[in-house]
């Protein structure tokens, strides 16, 4: 494989971070298709996440869930989705911004063995069986996922949930970001290729601005910069965060952008010694409460995680 498995917003992060040669021994984990070994892990999850863009170009994130077998592989390079067996509202963004833009970004999470997996594609058939061909796949690392486990009653009709909807960040809002340990963000390159991917961190590890801005600390990875190398080409991103308490979702429309070099004492400590941040501007947000009921079972937390201060 070559550096095409890279777009040039990826390859100027990694540039400007130092890390080129690590990234691009990692070039080979990145492949076109769905190994066999992964296709059950795929296929019984019951809560995936997934990404897509509305007629305005902006991003999204959304959560799907169902009875297990709502995706399946039916073969390497195809995913579909049986919209009968999804359990999660259908007003969702998703089913509308797939009718205009076919490129999704698919996120698979397993917290409780702290395993994920993504896949990127684009939608190829419409209808009761939505039909993604597969254009890349590949695992990521366990870090900074909470384990645990969350049962969802799949014999709720999410499809009553309130929806709320907004441009500032309402108190409500400000309570879920501030008290939340994970969220996920779906990002774009400028020839539209969608991904999905996770953060996690100790509770409040997402900050408030005063002027209402999301100060996420980006900690040491993989040094891919999927997301990263997103925002740099195309800052338009989507956020979604997820309350297991009271089976609210809070999904944020808006624009990125990456501070570097953030070198005090401090900041590296936030950050885990990488010194960079990322500024989220939200545009737009969309809160379901009634989106699922559910039980989260909470075990620990990551232990890479760094501390909060």
């Amino acid at each position: 494989m070559n550096n095409e498995i890279f777009h040039d917003g990826e390859l100027t992060v990694q540039r400007k971070l130092g890390v080129e040669r690590q990234a691009s021994r990692l070039k080979r984990m990145v492949a076109p298709a769905i190994s066999p070994q992964i296709v059950p892990f795929i296929e019984t999850q019951a809560l995936i996440f997934v990404g897509s863009t509305d007629a305005t170009g902006q991003p999204w994130s959304s959560a799907l869930y169902g009875e297990p077998g709502f995706l399946q592989v039916p073969e390497s390079t195809e995913l579909v989705i049986d919209q009968e067996m999804i359990k999660s509202p259908k007003g969702d963004m998703f089913f509308a911004n797939i009718e205009t833009n076919p490129e999704v970004g698919f996120l698979f999470i397993h917290p409780e063995s702290r395993t994920r997996f993504r896949v990127n594609g684009y939608v190829t058939r419409l209808g009761r069986k939505i039909k993604v061909r597969v254009g890349e796949s590949y695992g990521n690392c366990p870090n900074y996922i909470q384990a645990g486990n969350l049962v969802i009653d799949n014999t709720f009709d999410a499809n009553r949930g309130t929806v709320f909807q907004g441009s500032a960040l309402d108190d409500r809002g400000l309570e879920m970001i501030s008290r939340s340990n994970t969220f996920y963000v779906s990002s774009r390159n400028t020839d539209g290729r969608t991904d999905t991917s996770h953060r996690g961190g100790n509770d409040g590890f997402v900050s408030v601005t005063p002027e209402g801005n999301l100060m996420i600390p980006d900690y040491p990875g993989n040094n891919l910069f999927n997301t990263l190398g997103n925002i740099h080409q195309y800052p338009r991103t989507g956020l979604l965060f997820m309350d297991h308490d009271n089976g609210t979702v809070l999904q944020l429309a808006g624009e990125a952008r990456v501070l570097y070099d953030s070198d005090s004492k401090k900041q590296l400590t936030i950050t885990g010694g990488t010194g960079v941040f990322w500024i989220f501007r939200p545009i737009k947000w969309i809160r379901t409460e009634g989106h699922f009921n559910g039980t989260w079972n909470f075990h620990s937390y990551s232990p890479f995680n760094p501390k909060v201060e």
